[in-house]
């Protein structure tokens, strides 16, 4: 807990706090960071600690709001002598609430950086890391979980960036419309990027254009509800992609207008359930060959789309579905679905697959290979 009674035992337990957040083990008594805030008075300092602070503290990184005003004022001279000290294992500001922006430390990080947290940072507007020198791999597993706020984020990574797991990385960033150097990651063997980009409500998607997308082992959620349209989705058309072998809800709740001229091909997946379920500007599905020749569940793939008009399933491989229900539950507008051949071999739950389709024609008659109890 830091101490408020003086500015000397407040920065003594700054400090400390400081050497904890950024993983090293470098002394750094009271009077030398003193010395290095030669541009910022007492007054103003002790302006920003107005009352004893009984919440779990510095060191277990949670909210001290009364001091969020002072860490912001650091001067680059106090930020370089964080910075060259050890290896900081992770660059964490997770959970302090008040922090606005991450971007007026110009002073360049040569520390070795193996993480970045700035998990459930509400209020976080913008953050520039560009001044990250010295990494050779950077654990962003829910780095910017929950910045709700955050509109742009600049990352320090260059082309021989390699990359593994994104779980959770920007998920929740609903006002999130950038992030420069993103283009840059190389993505390793079965990368996971589970929940990536979940509602990312504003995010353009055309840094996928760059990406070793074949490379990609965990699809779940990583798009739902996110800002992805079409024109991002052709990005993984005519890809082998042999890796992936979920995609429970990936596409689920996004922008996507329409399924038309695509081949996507993910033969090793082993679950579709919710794929483009919730979707609310689907309307067509036509010209689309979807390779899902291993997935085992289709449970509410277009379901709640409530405005789907149209699916042609003939290029279609889902022989080895068995869990078919509630597929087109809730598809209010559906009007047509067309198979020109038999799309499930022997499926097990048919229940409420076409359940509120108040507006559909016709069932096409070979949509099964064999008959259906």
């Amino acid at each position: 807990m830091a101490r408020t009674d003086s500015l000397e035992h407040f920065l003594t337990d700054a400090a400390a706090a400081i050497r904890l957040k950024c993983g090293t083990s470098a002394q750094m008594n009271s009077n030398e960071m003193i010395n290095t805030l030669n541009n910022i008075s007492e007054e103003m300092i002790s302006s920003y600690i107005t009352q004893p602070v009984y919440q779990d503290g510095w060191e277990k990184g949670h909210a001290i709001n009364a001091t969020y005003a002072f860490f912001n004022k650091i001067p680059n001279s106090l930020w370089k002598s964080i910075c060259e000290q050890s290896i900081i294992q992770n660059l964490s500001f997770a959970e302090w609430t008040g922090l606005q922006s991450f971007e007026n430390y110009t002073t360049p990080i040569t520390t070795m950086v193996k993480g970045l947290n700035f998990k459930q940072c509400y209020n976080l507007r913008t953050i520039n890391l560009s001044g990250i020198t010295n990494y050779n791999s950077i654990n962003l597993i829910n780095s910017f979980y929950d910045c709700f706020n955050v509109a742009n984020i600049i990352l320090p990574l260059n082309g021989n960036f390699s990359f593994e797991n994104g779980y959770g990385a920007f998920e929740n960033c609903y006002n999130l419309s950038s992030i420069i150097g993103i283009e840059n990651l190389k993505l390793k063997d079965n990368a996971q990027l589970f929940s990536m980009f979940k509602g990312c409500k504003k995010l353009n998607f055309n840094f996928l254009s760059s990406w070793d997308l074949f490379n990609i082992g965990n699809l779940n959620n990583t798009f739902s509800n996110s800002n992805m349209h079409l024109n991002d989705l052709k990005y993984f058309s005519n890809i082998p992609l042999s890796a992936c072998t979920s995609l429970t809800a990936t596409f689920g709740g996004s922008n996507i207008e329409n399924l038309i001229d695509l081949n996507l091909n993910f033969y090793n997946a082993k679950d579709s359930t919710l794929l483009f379920s919730n979707c609310p500007m689907l309307q067509r599905v036509d010209n689309c060959t979807i390779n899902l020749n291993q997935s085992n569940n289709a449970y509410l793939m277009f379901g709640v789309s409530e405005n789907l008009t149209y699916v042609n399933l003939s290029n279609f491989n889902m022989k080895n579905v068995k869990d078919c229900s509630s597929m087109f539950s809730h598809c209010y507008k559906l009007e047509n679905i067309v198979c020109d051949k038999g799309l499930f071999e022997s499926p097990i739950d048919l229940s409420w697959m076409f359940y509120e389709c108040n507006n559909l024609i016709n069932i096409p008659g070979g949509l099964f290979w064999r008959s259906i109890d």
